[in-house]
């Protein structure tokens, strides 16, 4: 029963800590089904930007989640979870170590390392010989992260290189194959579905209705999969299930998308279900408020194990019994307004039917009579506000605070979280309270929703689109550094230099060491002529980041062009090894191959780049063109065939080849027709050409036609003389002479 918080005595800064040490609520192991003698098997699944709105068994009628409804009604299920946190590294940590945001040091996605000093879930498991193994579906779950310390296998790839996740038939086929190649014994096995997070695109099968439900199916479908296996295995009645969300997701309440910025409860309310081995009943109901950060608790004092003291949840066993939990304050945060944008941050506390948010302007919702938060009470409950508030501060002020390590990433952060649809906030400085003397993000809903959008446009090459959407976005919000990262960005590919670097100069004020953007910067500075101040914006990037491959490919291509060979030569080696797989790299270390005169090697380097990218036209011109000056003739007509057929619009390539065919002293007639039509065809493409006729004149003499081939080259000469080129006229000139006399 929920209970108002007017009849609840108020919460001391001593109690706070008491809670966080979970000392309520001990479970007597006597009652565990580990005594047996048998362990069970641990099947953790989280679920990614999943709201428990949107499940059939919270109530969601279109809902098609049949593996989740069984799993509901098997077990418990939580029917007011909470995240801590509204996005999913930060989320994650909190749940895997049972510990705050401010403790683990993890307040937004990709800006640490979990500290090594925080005991994990995984962990526990590992020192009961347990198989430990996890899959996860995004790269902001990277083992760089610190959340792959207690896994004997962590599964984080998630395909080719430009690629940041993978879908849940990925996911599952990879934790099939390793249960398949680890039979024996009992296993904890954590997997990530990040499906529902956007864009929402459902398999065609799944792609009815609404298509974010439609992912919420497909992830519904693989989990049957996955626990269809475990059944085959004749281990489902000896295995746990856990489902669990991280965060849920807004559609436009409260003006917000996506999630991230706010604390309502369209982002912090998850699905929690416990199923399976050890749960006492069936079919049970929890109505009380829980935060994800109870999950690991609860998990191993079901297993009758001990929890480590620096877990800061509590147990939900009794509530797994049929029993009542006693009303316990939870918290939550959201410091992505003010790294992404430079806004306040926001702090939350719920207590029973009761949410304070913290923020310059702060808002009260009863959740259980406005469960849409839309009435703020704050005026009508000044008393609760007050009380709240006084709440929220013990809370964290009993909080321990932790710093989080260095993530090696070895790869720019900003790229690979725009690519998963976030703006910007893997960098700034955190706080722990809300500023007055910042924004209220509620005040700036249309900039959050346009810059995403801003995003998108950016990412489908629509730049002047985005100047238009970002220079009133940059008016409104000057301190988003962000935001003048986009609007720097569109420039740069406007061709608009001069503005391009004064907004990349600002999107660097907050984090000077923003790899992207200083690597941006330097093809500003660049695209200027001023080329010292490009290299060095370019060594800011690398010294941010030392194995930044595409700030050694720009230093690198700039070397190049100013012949300092050597230094050319040590970038550009380092960026192939850093990033084999990228085409522009090998061509930039043929290049500098071919001027040092190491030929072979740098035709390797080209084919390599083909390999690569069957299609990428610099590889395929500088191959041909570099056989073509060697004379290897024999190799330079299958590699011109290859390029032809790749860049059918490339005009030169067909004029080489036409040259190639009639290379020799005797090319054989059907050789001699090919080039002839080749070379036709470019004169027709490009009348203008002058080189085109020329080739054409050849193709007629290899023929026997020298009266033709004279006829042309006086066209070609026209146009030298028209277009003013006196050097192709006197070269025209003597050819026609040759033609003419029969020589």
């Amino acid at each position: 029963m929920i209970v108002s918080i007017r009849n609840v005595t108020r919460f001391s800064p001593l109690l706070a800590l008491l809670l966080l040490l979970g000392c309520e609520n001990a479970a007597d192991p006597q009652n565990q089904s580990t005594q047996s003698g048998t362990k069970p098997n641990v099947l953790l699944v989280t679920l990614d930007t999943t709201r428990a709105d949107r499940l059939g068994c919270y109530g969601h009628t279109s809902a098609q989640t049949p593996t989740l409804d069984a799993l509901a009604a098997e077990g418990t299920r939580f029917e007011q979870a909470l995240c801590h946190v509204p996005l999913t590294l930060p989320s994650h940590a909190t749940l895997l170590v049972s510990a705050h945001p401010p403790t683990t040091g993890l307040h937004v996605n990709a800006a640490g390392r979990l500290p090594t000093t925080l005991p994990t879930l995984a962990e526990q498991f590992k020192q009961r010989d347990y198989r430990t193994a996890a899959f996860v579906a995004a790269w902001v779950l990277d083992g760089a992260f610190g959340l792959d310390r207690g896994f004997d296998h962590y599964d984080d790839s998630v395909g080719d290189a430009d690629a940041q996740e993978r879908p849940a038939d990925a996911v599952v086929d990879a934790a099939l194959s390793w249960l398949n190649a680890n039979p024996d014994g009992p296993f904890f096995a954590w997997v990530h579905f990040f499906d529902p997070h956007f864009p929402y695109e459902p398999p065609q099968e799944h792609a009815v209705g609404d298509p974010y439900d439609g992912e919420i199916a497909f992830v519904d479908a693989q989990l049957a999969r996955l626990l269809a296996a475990i059944e085959a295995r004749g281990e489902r009645d000896g295995t746990l299930v856990v489902i669990v969300g991280d965060h849920g997701e807004a559609f436009d309440e409260h003006g917000e998308v996506e999630h991230g910025v706010f604390l309502y409860d369209t982002t912090l309310r998850v699905p929690l279900i416990f199923a399976g081995a050890g749960v006492p009943q069936p079919g049970l109901v929890c109505p009380d408020a829980v935060g994800i950060v109870d999950v690991a608790p609860t998990i191993v004092e079901l297993l009758g194990m001990e929890r480590p003291d620096a877990w800061q949840g509590r147990s939900l066993l009794p509530a797994l019994h049929g029993g009542k939990l006693e009303p316990r304050p939870i918290y939550a945060e959201s410091d992505y307004p003010l790294t992404a944008f430079g806004w306040s941050p926001l702090r939350a506390l719920i207590l029973e039917n009761w949410k304070y948010i913290a923020a310059p302007r702060p808002e009260l919702y009863d959740r259980l009579a406005d469960p849409l938060e839309e009435q703020d009470s704050t005026d009508t409950h000044p008393d609760i506000a007050k009380r709240l508030a006084d709440e929220l501060a013990a809370f964290t002020a009993a909080l321990p605070v932790g710093n989080p390590d260095d993530a090696i990433t070895g790869s720019d952060i900003s790229q690979r979280l725009s690519s998963l649809g976030y703006l910007g906030g893997a960098g700034g400085a955190a706080t722990t309270q809300p500023d007055p003397n910042r924004r209220d993000p509620k005040d700036m809903t249309h900039v959050v929703r346009d810059g995403r959008r801003a995003q998108l446009l950016i990412g489908a090459g629509r730049f002047a689109e985005v100047v238009q959407l970002v220079e009133p976005l940059v008016a409104a919000s000057p301190e988003s550094d962000e935001l003048h990262g986009l609007l720097g960005r569109a420039y740069l590919k406007l061709g608009r230099m001069k503005p391009a670097e004064t907004a990349l100069r600002n999107s660097l004020r907050t984090v000077p060491t923003l790899s992207q953007n200083l690597l941006y910067l330097g093809d500003a500075l660049y695209g200027q002529q001023r080329v010292a101040d490009a290299l060095a914006a370019y060594q800011d990037a690398l010294a941010a980041l030392p194995d930044y491959a595409l700030a050694h490919n720009r230093l690198g291509a700039v070397y190049l062009r100013r012949s300092q060979w050597s230094l050319a030569e040590t970038h550009l080696r380092r960026c192939v090894e850093l990033n084999s797989d990228s085409p522009n790299a090998l061509v930039n270390y043929a290049g500098v191959l071919l001027r040092t005169q190491r030929v072979d090697k740098a035709i390797a380097q080209l084919r390599q780049a083909l390999t690569v990218d069957p299609k990428y036209a610099p590889a395929h011109q500088t191959l041909c063109r570099t056989l073509l000056d060697q004379r290897r003739f024999a190799e330079a007509e299958p590699a011109l065939r290859a390029a032809s057929a790749a860049l059918p619009d490339d005009l030169r390539l067909k004029s080489q080849l036409a040259q190639v065919l009639i290379a020799g002293p005797s090319a054989p007639p059907t050789a001699v027709q090919e080039a002839l039509a080749l070379a036709q065809a470019c004169v027709q493409a490009e009348s203008q050409r002058i080189q085109y006729h020329e080739v054409l004149a050849m193709c007629y003499v290899a023929a026997g036609d020298r009266g033709q081939a004279a006829e042309v080259i006086r066209r070609a000469l026209r146009l030298a003389q028209q277009q003013g080129d006196q050097s192709a006229v006197q070269r025209l000139s003597t050819r026609l002479r040759s033609y003419e006399s029969g020589f």
